[in-house]
């Protein structure tokens, strides 16, 4: 592995969110130099505001500081997605074409997208999805994250950049701020609030999930 000076300033879209909390921490334990930005402002985690919809607020990124890497992870999720699907496209879609161009332009080495599984559809399927299976988007979500991919790649191929996606699975774990799925906290909350916890899947379902486990700091006397 590379110093990192060799890696330059890591720019983190997203990093007010669950994964981005938490990756923000590793980076830095790790001596990583990053910039992580959002579009809420958070004094308490020195995240910069920034609107990925705004070419402008993206050009003042690169201008600003001497990004090598970016790390993609902000976006609008499925449910929010479904009941705004104009205003998902535009943040999900738009702006990280917006923000692959700028890449491009200010020569990043490498630019890591976190997709979804979405992208495989929602059909029943026999037996485990991989990677070597055709995806078939069939709702807008998974689209966009497909349509970003393949932009990257193209852009990949072209030497623009080294393009990474992740093909990420539902998300659990304590903290999640998601009114629409709460058992994915709840789960493993600490304390949680009632008795049971609903979630929404039969039975039968087999989901494929994945664990953020947040490092909460800990309070000690002297």
């Amino acid at each position: 592995m590379g110093s990192a000076t060799d890696v330059g300033t890591i720019l983190i879209t997203g990093a007010c969110g669950h994964i981005g909390q938490e990756l923000c921490r590793v980076l830095r334990e790790a001596g990583r130099k990053i910039l992580p930005v959002d579009l809420d402002h958070d004094k308490t985690r020195d995240i910069r505001t920034c609107d990925l919809r705004s070419p402008s607020d993206v050009s003042e990124l690169f201008r600003a500081y001497p990004i090598r890497t970016v790390i993609h992870l902000a976006g609008i999720l499925p449910s929010a997605f479904q009941n705004d699907p104009l205003s998902g496209a535009n943040i999900n879609l738009c702006a990280s074409c917006e923000l692959m161009r700028q890449s491009a332009v200010a020569h990043v080495k490498r630019f890591i997208f976190p997709s979804s599984m979405s992208v495989y559809g929602s059909s029943l399927t026999h037996r485990p999805l991989t990677e070597d299976d055709p995806s078939a988007p069939d709702e807008p979500y998974g689209a966009s994250k497909l349509a970003v991919e393949l932009i990257g790649q193209t852009l990949a191929r072209e030497k623009s950049f080294q393009f990474v996606a992740l093909r990420i699975a539902r998300v659990v774990g304590p903290g999640i701020k998601k009114t629409s799925s709460p058992w994915r906290s709840q789960i493993f909350e600490a304390c949680p609030q009632s008795d049971s916890i609903s979630v929404p899947f039969g039975p039968e379902a087999v989901l494929s999930l994945v664990h953020v486990e947040r490092r909460l700091p800990t309070c000690c006397s002297l």
